[in-house]
């Protein structure tokens, strides 16, 4: 695989990962579509918890087409 971390970023003591989707999706798409993209989503948080020594790495995907957001 290979990729790039869109955003890292703090909110409320908690790290968070933002990965941009420019899919297409609906409201009943979002889940299924964001399923699709899990092992990315496993790789991404596997790799900024190793980098900042982290147990815990919050991930969501953002469908910039919809605003609709999943998090993983």
């Amino acid at each position: 695989m290979e990729g790039v971390i869109d955003l890292v970023y703090r909110l409320d003591g908690q790290v968070w990962i933002a990965d941009y989707k420019t899919d297409s999706v609906t409201e009943r798409e979002r889940t299924s579509r964001a399923a699709e993209y899990q092992m990315q989503a496993r790789i991404y948080r596997e790799a900024v918890s190793r980098c900042l020594g982290l147990d815990k790495v919050n991930f969501q995907f953002l469908f910039l087409r919809t605003g609709l957001a999943v998090q993983a």
